[in-house]
């Protein structure tokens, strides 16, 4: 289904993503804060992190979490679904699952375990995981691949 929604209380949209039960998580660069709005209504159900950002590069939603990535900073700010602050962390993580990745120079790494991915011979700019698939991408290339987990 194709939906058109009129955005009134955004002036700004810039960096914008989709929770697993379709609520947009929009960052209006105007306001200086992220908007979630229904996505049955196309109405504001909050705003959350007003002022927080200096300069927003990527808005990721996961199952629990809101992350917002600074790139001029290399900082991330993790908020729960609900906007709550959790905490700032170094680098560009991303959240999947119950894991937290994130992103080092020639590969990404898990929190726990520090176990490594996707390692290249050239720098990673970017990063990003979502609905079981990861994106990075560099000069050169992107690559885009699927998580697999192992049961144990």
């Amino acid at each position: 289904m194709i939906t058109d929604f009129e955005f009134l209380s955004l002036s700004t949209p810039t960096l914008f993503d989709v929770s697993a039960d379709e609520t947009f998580y929009i960052y209006d660069d105007n306001r200086k804060e992220i908007v979630v709005l229904s996505s049955l209504t196309g109405e504001e159900s909050f705003a959350f992190g007003r002022f927080v950002f200096a300069n927003p590069t990527q808005l990721t939603v996961s199952r629990n979490y809101v992350t917002v990535y600074e790139k001029d900073e290399n900082i991330s700010h993790v908020f729960n679904i609900l906007g709550q602050f959790e905490e700032d962390i170094e680098g560009n993580v991303q959240f999947e699952e119950n894991q937290r990745f994130v992103l080092k120079k020639f590969y990404f790494e898990s929190f726990v375990g520090k176990k490594k991915f996707a390692v290249a011979p050239y720098s990673w700019n970017d990063f990003l995981i979502k609905n079981g698939y990861f994106v990075l991408s560099s000069d050169e290339k992107v690559l885009i691949a699927e998580m697999e987990y192992e049961k144990r």
